[in-house]
């Protein structure tokens, strides 16, 4: 679950290294959980010397939530849970397009019934 002041790491190559959630959109709870787009703030970048960076450091971006820490999916076929050791996320633009052209880490097989399904072909994996 993800609060406003979590602080979370950026799974593609945007040049962002780590952010900070500011809100959660859209949602009744307070929280937000994988799918859920969020509002964060860059707080550290991967590397000073790149020269094709697409965000800045104190820079206000869109996210999407690919991983937290506790997750739990259950189906009525079978129940599901899947846990990662780190919440990360991947910048979107005001379109709900990636900022970066890779996805570094693997992230749950939940992406697959959800608008986001282009992830699933650019990421290494799906975990069950």
């Amino acid at each position: 679950m993800i609060y406003t002041g979590t602080s979370l790491f950026i799974s593609d190559n945007s040049g962002a290294k780590k952010t900070e959630c500011i809100k959660v959109y859209r949602h009744k709870k307070k929280f937000g959980t994988e799918g859920s787009l969020i509002c964060n703030s860059v707080k550290q970048l991967r590397s000073s010397k790149r020269a094709n960076m697409r965000v800045k450091k104190g820079e206000v971006v869109s996210a999407l939530i690919i991983s937290t820490k506790i997750f739990r999916f259950y189906t009525k076929v079978s129940s599901h849970s899947v846990a990662f050791k780190k919440n990360s996320v991947l910048l979107i633009n005001k379109q709900h397009k990636l900022i970066g052209t890779r996805i570094l880490n693997p992230f749950s097989i939940f992406f697959r019934q959800t608008r986001y399904l282009k992830l699933t072909f650019l990421g290494p994996g799906l975990i069950k």
